[in-house]
């Protein structure tokens, strides 16, 4: 019954492409002592393979007379495939390939970044199962830094040089694609209305910023991903992104801003001099920028180079100022944080602890600090100990995020595992498990010390959510879930009465951080990647795909 189906079967040889190329049956189409058959780079497999494959399996089980009327009714004796050099057990190690190759294909979107899969691929139902699989993340800018970094590094390890490297990995999002699955499928949702979906047009209206109190910064030539303000000298911010130098603005005329007032540019720019970091240092005269080409640059405010700080052997993917200024932390794609001398430029420690990564760090005073990584670990450090002083092990996926509550011992972090958790020093494992976003919590906030606010925290999440947790009894106190496309960044304004927060949906909304309600809104015209209050809480910053940056006042 089994030798007509399997007579009749064939796989062509010229199957479609695949991201795993070069799988192919082991040790078929291989005389003893031969080389590779004509077409052995193909993705295939013929039926007198297959039938082979059979009889092996038949007689290994001790199927003794149903192997010798399988061989006889599929002729097997006249076929060359019976020289094969076969191991035992081969038609199972086979359907098991299949089945990994069946599940990476559908978890590996285009970037090669792995996604999930919700349900695991059955060698009976395969096509049942990949239905309910998930679809690839939209992830934030970083993210997609993180994996077009991954694949620069992997080219110079293999001796590729930057042109095919840059070649080679996947092109940053211009805006133009947002929203895309990364195989070309269905989009996500896209906040189309300023007010958000259900609302009305007298709403929208009522809540959008009008258009005396929008000031576009125009003049980079790729996405704007950062945009922090000077903490110290009123209406002056930072804006950098992809292709080009970082540019400091003063918008004390607002809303008539005018050019550029500095460039933060360096010799030799390029695509490997994308900033992926950017921090004034807390007196407000200098500004560090982490770049791909694996340097931290900090420039004075007027944009005078100062320190140029190359230690790191992969992108920059992190950088933190300690209160005073007198260090600079930065983490990197090479699994390695370097403490740096802000007065010198020199290292003073690099800490080699973690398994993959950095992806975050940040101060807790002068002295002690903490990193996180893709290897779903947090680490807490002190100066000039060569160990860390805790590991902390909680998380099930890589920890985007950390932050220190201010003034306080208590360290939160969150993950693509969907949960945010807070850690004492005075305890090993968690002491708040913060569980309630269905998407990965990409990034995290504190609210302000002094304020009302103080002792909450506030999570964005893939999963279109902002929630604010009374982290002492683990309940959520709001959950702000009026976006329709996956968050990418928040900022508590200074008084900690209201929070901003944008999405990929290229919408930014303010909400009253204590009533849980929009009080007003702005749609970009690309995925926002970026937003920030000036120090007085009266001005917002916002970065998008749309290659400007946007200030909106907020009390006009």
């Amino acid at each position: 019954l089994l030798a007509r189906p399997l007579r009749l079967l064939h796989v062509s040889r010229s199957p479609r492409k695949s991201k795993a190329s070069g799988f192919r049956s082991p040790g078929l189409g291989r005389g003893r002592g031969r080389g590779p058959r004509a077409g052995a780079g193909s993705m295939a497999i013929t039926s007198e393979e297959v039938n082979y494959l059979v009889y092996r399996y038949l007689q290994e089980s001790g199927f003794s007379h149903t192997a010798f009327t399988f061989a006889h009714e599929s002729l097997l004796s006249r076929s060359s495939v019976v020289r094969a050099d076969v191991p035992p057990g081969a038609l199972v190690a086979f359907l098991q390939k299949g089945l990994q190759y069946v599940k990476i294909e559908q978890q590996i979107v285009e970037d090669g970044y792995q996604g999930h899969l919700e349900a695991e691929a059955s060698l009976l139902q395969p096509r049942v199962d990949l239905l309910n699989a998930a679809p690839p993340r939209q992830d934030a800018p970083s993210k997609h830094q993180r994996r077009q970094a991954a694949h620069a590094a992997a080219a110079t390890a293999a001796g590729v040089g930057t042109d095919k490297a840059a070649a080679a990995a996947p092109a940053a999002s211009d805006g133009n694609d947002k929203g895309s699955n990364a195989e070309g499928g269905d989009s996500m949702d896209v906040e189309t209305s300023a007010g958000g979906e259900g609302s009305s047009k007298a709403e929208k209206d009522e809540l959008d910023f009008p258009a005396a109190s929008v000031a576009a910064l125009t003049g980079h030539t790729a996405a704007v991903q950062h945009c922090p303000w000077n903490p110290k000298h009123d209406g002056v911010l930072c804006t950098g992104g992809g292709e080009g130098p970082a540019m400091v603005w003063d918008t004390s005329g607002f809303p008539d801003v005018g050019d550029a007032a500095a460039s933060l540019s360096a010799a030799g720019e390029g695509s490997q001099q994308d900033v992926t970091a950017l921090q004034w240092s807390p007196d407000g005269e200098h500004i560090a920028a982490g770049a791909y080409d694996g340097a931290a640059r900090v420039w004075r405010r007027d944009g005078t180079l100062v320190h140029t700080l190359a230690s790191h052997k992969g992108p920059v993917f992190c950088l933190r100022w300690n209160r005073d200024g007198s260090r600079l932390l930065t983490g990197s794609y090479d699994k390695t944080a370097v403490l740096w001398d802000g007065a010198t430029g020199n290292a003073m420690q690099m800490l080699q602890h973690h398994s993959g990564p950095v992806l975050d760090a940040d101060f807790r005073t002068d002295d002690k600090f903490a990193t996180c990584s893709s290897d779903r670990t947090v680490l807490v450090y002190s100066l000039g100990r060569s160990a860390p002083d805790a590991t902390f092990i909680g998380h099930q996926d890589e920890v985007n995020a950390l932050r220190w509550k201010p003034a306080d011992s208590l360290l939160a972090s969150c993950s693509d595992d969907r949960t945010c958790k807070v850690w004492s020093l005075s305890q090993s494992y968690c002491v708040a498990d913060l569980r309630g976003h269905e998407g990965e919590v990409y990034t995290l906030e504190w609210g302000p010390s002094g304020s009302a606010a103080r002792h909450l925290l506030a999570t964005a999440s893939f999963d279109r959510s902002v929630k604010i947790w009374d982290v002492e009894h683990q309940e959520v106190k709001l959950d702000l879930s009026r976006h329709t496309a996956p968050l990418s960044c928040l900022s508590y304004a200074p008084g900690g009465e209201y929070i901003a927060s944008g999405s990929l949906g290229g919408q930014v909304f303010i909400w009253s951080a204590t009533e849980g309600k929009v009080v007003r809104s702005y749609k970009a015209a690309g995925d926002v990647y970026s937003v920030s209050w000036n120090g007085k809480g009266d001005k917002i910053s916002v970065g998008s795909a749309d290659k400007a940056a946007v200030v909106l006042d907020f009390r006009r």
